[in-house]
């Protein structure tokens, strides 16, 4: 679509996937690596605006992952960490928030910041796009956000 709005008054749906909200269709109908590929891009875009604290930490982690089996992040990572502002955050903190995004909520959206919300309607409406609308309807949807994430 040409305009997209978004506001400081958000709607989320009860009892869903974050993933399938964030979409609008129910990933579950996507075959395995294609549902992969796009709860992935969720998860950088989120970690890109800072959605979730990443610590260097998050590197030395091994943890259960989504297939059941062990994920350390030097698997996700390789040997050297990304660097720069510009490279998306990888590690534990994204495949914890893939997991995350992929689990049945009560009440997901609740359970997060105004500053988390509006990156997640930003994820929505406008990141996971092939392009950027014409118009983009922005009301204070920057007003909770932390200031680091403003600049």
């Amino acid at each position: 679509t040409d305009v997209v709005e978004i506001s400081q008054t958000f709607y989320w749906p009860l009892f869903t996937k974050p993933a399938d909200w964030i979409y609008q269709m129910h990933l579950s109908e996507v075959e395995e690596p294609k549902r992969q590929a796009m709860v992935s891009l969720i998860a950088e875009q989120l970690l890109e605006l800072e959605f979730v604290p990443t610590t260097p930490e998050d590197r030395d982690v091994c943890y259960e992952g989504m297939d059941g089996g062990q994920v350390c992040s030097e698997d996700v990572m390789g040997d050297t960490p990304s660097s720069g502002p510009s490279a998306p955050p990888f590690g534990v903190a994204k495949t914890k928030l893939e997991a995350e995004l992929l689990e049945d909520k009560e009440d997901w959206f609740s359970d997060l910041s105004g500053g988390q919300r509006s990156k997640v309607e930003l994820v929505r409406k406008v990141f996971l796009h092939d392009k950027c609308p014409r118009v983009l309807l922005i009301d204070e949807t920057m007003a909770p956000l932390d200031p680091a994430s403003k600049s």
